[in-house]
């Protein structure tokens, strides 16, 4: 095997680890120590991550006010003043924050080249980690000299060079919306870049990190002004009007109880990307609707990271489960915490009548930060995600198949189970009737 930083577990090194993998253990191997981290119970064949030692970092860190804890000052580009401290990053992935946020290269080492095959992403896209040393290109000419290969869904044409070369599986929608994915062959890839967070390739739309002490916020934790003039229920910005997760029936349903206003092609009202009228969310509206298209694990709306915890107001999501190991507890209402339509709407309307038990979902920015990611501005941000841990280590996938295909509900399952809603509420609904 080549002496790159890019390395994987062989299935006869697998057949030698114990069995219990409830904690971290230590494996020999004749080329370099392995770590096994043990993952959700989801699949009956674990997730091996393969790891090196961690090369040292590139900063100057501040000195840390305790010597048991790591700090990492991050913040957007340019804008130091709203640069902040955090002490962990909430995900699934138990890599210790040091190891996720420090990295450097050996002097005049050869840079890791990572070639993006058809898609558009660049040196732009390591804004976030410039000190680690990665090469992103885009010539397929230099196929045999890259360390990695990121396709977006599959290419007739590609050919792996050897098997030490890794090949990145990009896609940022659920299988559900993913049609060519169903057409390629996904065993030909090591590992995701995407939305999924057991991939050292997580690339999520938003993350949340816990605030180190002295970035925390003192009261007042919400505008005191805007959130007492809140005068309407909850607003709903969409564009796609009919999903497998069947969150259109499910919306119908709750305005016979509750105010919904819907924004965008699936409704009446208009309100464009990114124009002033969002600020009704903030002076306006109690709640925003932020359900997933599609019932995935770890497939989350990005409507949630920059509507949803960037305003002052209290997202609800579809499904508790997906969502809860990622944002600030006690942040969001789940629409599946209920036996009923009826019942949400009953709650929803206590919050909006008893400001108290309302604005209590606001006590998480005391300790927790919500950073929304657009994809298009590359920055310090990024740092924990993406392209710039595909460069620091790698998680390998044995069964990529069943990695995707056992991640999703079935359409309606949900909406079914939980809110009775049946074939003709979609056809009702669809067609106006049968």
């Amino acid at each position: 095997m080549r002496d790159v930083d890019f390395h994987c577990i062989t299935k006869s090194m697998r057949a030698n680890v114990s069995a219990n993998t409830n904690t971290p253990l230590q494996m020999e191997a004749s080329y370099r120590s392995v770590l096994i981290y043990n993952f959700e119970d989801e699949m009956k064949d674990p997730l091996l991550t393969s790891t090196i030692n961690p090369l040292e970092p590139d900063y100057d860190f501040e000195d840390q006010p305790d010597d048991d804890k790591f700090y990492f000052k991050m913040g957007p580009k340019g804008k130091e003043n709203e640069s902040f401290y955090i002490e962990d990053v909430l995900t699934i992935m138990k890599i210790p924050l040091k190891r996720r946020l420090t990295c450097k290269a050996k002097q005049n080492a050869k840079p890791k080249m990572i070639l993006s095959w058809g898609t558009d992403h660049g040196m732009k896209n390591l804004e976030g980690c410039r000190d680690w040393n990665c090469l992103v290109i885009n010539d397929k000419s230099k196929l045999n000299e890259a360390d990695a290969v990121l396709l977006e869904n599959g290419d007739p044409v590609f050919r792996r060079r050897d098997k030490d070369q890794y090949v990145i599986y990009f896609n940022e929608e659920s299988p559900k919306n993913s049609l060519p994915y169903r057409t390629i062959i996904l065993d030909l890839f090591n590992f995701s870049l995407g939305y999924r967070h057991d991939t050292i390739g997580a690339f999520p739309r938003g993350y949340t990190v816990k605030l180190a002490p002295q970035s925390r916020r003192k009261p007042p934790l919400y505008d005191e002004n805007l959130v007492g003039g809140k005068t309407k229920g909850a607003a709903w910005f969409v564009s796609q009007c009919r999903t497998s997760s069947r969150r259109e029936n499910i919306i119908k349903k709750l305005q016979k109880h509750f105010p919904v206003d819907v924004y965008g092609n699936c409704g009446k009202l208009k309100c464009p990307r990114n124009s002033p009228c969002e600020k009704m969310l903030d002076t306006d509206y109690h709640f925003y609707i932020a359900f997933e298209n599609s019932i995935c694990k770890d497939y989350i709306t990005e409507k949630l990271w920059n509507f949803g915890y960037q305003r002052e107001i209290i997202p609800i999501v579809l499904k508790r489960s997906i969502v809860k190991p990622y944002v600030p507890p006690n942040s969001f209402i789940a629409a599946d915490d209920f036996r009923s339509v009826t019942d949400l709407a009953h709650y929803l309307n206590y919050l909006i009548k008893n400001k108290t038990a309302y604005t209590e979902y606001f006590n998480w920015r005391s300790d927790y930060k919500v950073v929304s990611l657009d994809g298009k501005i590359h920055d310090a941000l990024e740092r924990p995600w993406g392209f710039c841990q595909v460069g620091n280590r790698e998680l390998c996938l044995y069964n990529f198949n069943k990695w995707t295909d056992e991640s999703c509900e079935n359409d309606g399952d949900l909406a079914e189970r939980i809110f009775n809603v049946t074939l003709y509420d979609v056809i009702n609904d669809r067609f106006g009737g049968v």
